[in-house]
């Protein structure tokens, strides 16, 4: 190590770069980083004076004992950033100055919002909007798009499984391109092909180069075939006197904070004395009277819980209820918070 004292007539200059690694969105910070070293010695300069600048302000960071100057630009508005880096000679004459130019994007926030999920040829939805519910044995497409002006374009993106269960586990044996393979998005989107042949819960995540922050999970059900008639489609689901939502083997009951209400379940006569179970993927505790980590047996055909939402902060709570009749047939319960 040399100091910047001792340096005398030997000239300094930049012999390492850090770029930033990531482009940051508005209120994340990213770290800018150079190692000074003696031209002569090629030793680390410790105590030598680095200017960092953008537009007309500057910051003055001194080298440490590695000979290496940390600054963090903290991203205020999207846009391009230049920051110029500039040694402070210990020499006099223009030739004893070195500088480094630091260029990345800074991102509005909300970089995510412009992803679409799309499953088969249902409907487009936002990325970890809404639970999708692809089948076991089916051939089924996974699609990404954006819109034209989205700051996803152009970036390579990778698709990642999240929860519990391995890929093998859910049977996802034969996913094409493989998760965890980057590709460019461009306007034509990204596809993926999946077959499944155990089922179970699980969700979809997106990675993209230069972003810190990873998508939302979209949320999927791999199933059997659900009948959109029959027994299932006879079931009523009530938060009091108010019918929920069923769309999609997707229940909707809309709830209240703070206050407790009476949530019910009621079957036909085909499923009294059946079982039904709860599986908690999304939320805390919501605070149901029961004991919902064990089977529910319907020994009359209407039965009644009392659920509260007591936490703040969180707008839903999502289950995964299955019933005895049909094992093979998961329905997806969602506690809205309003």
């Amino acid at each position: 190590m040399v100091d910047q004292k001792d340096l005398q007539d030997n000239r300094v200059e930049i012999g390492q770069v850090r770029e930033a690694t990531f482009d940051p969105v508005v209120g994340e910070s990213v770290v800018l980083s150079l190692r000074v070293r003696s031209s002569s010695t090629q030793l680390a300069a410790s105590n030598v004076g680095v200017i960092f600048t953008i537009g007309t302000t500057t910051w003055r960071v001194g080298t440490d004992d590695t000979g290496w100057a940390t600054f963090t630009y903290k991203a205020e508005r999207p846009g391009d950033v230049v920051v110029v880096a500039t040694l402070d000679s210990v020499n006099d004459g223009p030739q004893a100055a070195s500088l480094h130019t630091f260029r990345f994007k800074a991102l509005a926030a909300g970089v995510w919002g412009d992803a679409r999920f799309q499953l088969n040829v249902e409907p487009e939805t936002v990325w970890g909007a809404e639970t999708r519910f692809p089948r076991v044995a089916q051939l089924h497409t996974v699609k990404l798009s954006v819109t034209s002006d989205s700051q996803l374009m152009g970036r390579d993106i990778c698709l990642g499984l999240k929860g519990y269960s391995s890929a093998s586990e859910l049977g996802l044996t034969s996913v094409t391109p493989p998760l965890g393979e980057s590709r460019r998005l461009t306007s034509d989107g990204l596809s993926w092909q999946c077959t499944g042949t155990i089922g179970g819960a699980y969700g979809l995540q997106l990675a993209a180069s230069r972003l810190l922050n990873q998508s939302p999970v979209n949320a999927m059900s791999l199933g059997a075939f659900i009948p959109t008639t029959g027994l299932l489609a006879g079931i009523t689901y009530r938060v009091g006197d108010q019918q929920s939502e069923v769309k999609d083997s997707e229940i909707v009951a809309r709830i209240p904070l703070g206050a407790p209400v009476m949530f019910s379940i009621s079957v036909p006569s085909e499923m009294l004395n059946g079982m039904a179970s709860f599986e908690l993927l999304e939320g805390r505790d919501v605070g149901f009277s029961s004991m919902l980590d064990s089977p529910q047996q319907f020994s009359q055909l209407t039965k009644e819980w009392e659920v509260l939402a007591s936490v703040w902060g969180l707008d839903e709570y999502i289950f995964r209820l299955t019933y005895s009749a049909f094992p093979d047939s998961p329905q997806i319960l969602k506690f809205l918070v309003e």
